[in-house]
């Protein structure tokens, strides 16, 4: 267990991230030796791969779970790129119900995976630019904009009305960092086919930033917010007002859980 471990502690030496496991591989290649190993016998993984790179890129089964917070059109996207783009041996779960049923205690498990080293390791992947370059988006999901407990109703109505947001900033030319929709689980009074109606609010983010420890809210043409609102508060049922978030960070922060 010694060779294993000294080989993890020198992948880990920081700030050198590059070349370390080449390093590791080197030293416990001469660490085998020493102990008597005869390291000609051992093959390389990554060599291995490389002469087989057909058969090994043919046996891999990627797998895409839809765990019921993607945005609108994520999975369709996902499923589009790799299995009818780069012929990918994909395999589809819909996991709504499983997950959506299962949100208490929930443990990101992603800690050091963030969005520079995503981009990266989308391009190894070959995936198109405009789906390595989408604006970030936060890795439970619209969950962390789904305020309060996630009902399914309240998370479809986030889901539309975050479609929206994102179709006309889009169609507007503009370019911003962050842009995003967030209903909270309360309810405000409005008037609906003459009716009071008890219905969500619906809250627009939109940030720019450089290194997200400060933000900034740009400022937005008059005509596009009405345009949102009013498409919104038609096309989304239950939600009856749109407000539009100008708090900077600090002293409010990127997302709103």
């Amino acid at each position: 267990m010694m060779i294993p471990s000294f080989a993890v502690d020198v992948m880990c030496i920081k700030p050198f991230d590059e070349g370390t496991g080449r390093l590791a591989r080197l030293f416990s290649l001469l660490l085998m030796e020493k102990a008597g190993f005869d390291v000609g016998r051992y093959v390389s993984v990554d060599r291995l791969c490389e002469r087989h790179a057909a058969a090994y890129y043919e046996a891999l089964i990627c797998v895409h779970v839809n765990h019921g917070l993607m945005r609108k059109g994520e999975s369709e996207q996902v499923i589009d790129v790799f299995k009818n783009q780069m012929d990918a041996n994909l395999v589809y779960v819909d996991a709504t119900d499983r997950f959506l049923g299962k949100l208490v205690d929930v443990a990101e498990p992603v800690k050091l995976l963030y969005k520079d080293e995503v981009r990266v390791v989308g391009r190894e992947l070959g995936l198109p630019e405009n789906m390595v370059e989408r604006q970030p988006f936060p890795s439970p999901g619209l969950g962390v904009r789904c305020l309060g407990a996630i009902t399914r109703d309240r998370l479809e109505a986030l889901r539309e009305a975050d479609a929206i947001v994102r179709e006309e900033i889009d169609k507007a030319g503009l370019t911003i960092w962050q842009y995003f929709a967030v209903v909270p689980d309360f309810r405000a009074t409005g008037v609906r086919d003459g009716k009071r109606a008890y219905d969500w609010p619906c809250i627009i983010r939109c940030i720019n930033t450089v290194d997200v420890m400060t933000a900034d809210v740009p400022k937005l043409d008059w005509a596009l917010l009405k345009r949102i609102t009013a498409r919104i508060t038609a096309e989304v049922p239950g939600i009856c007002r749109v407000c539009y978030d100008l708090t900077p960070k600090p002293v409010g922060t990127v997302e709103w859980e």
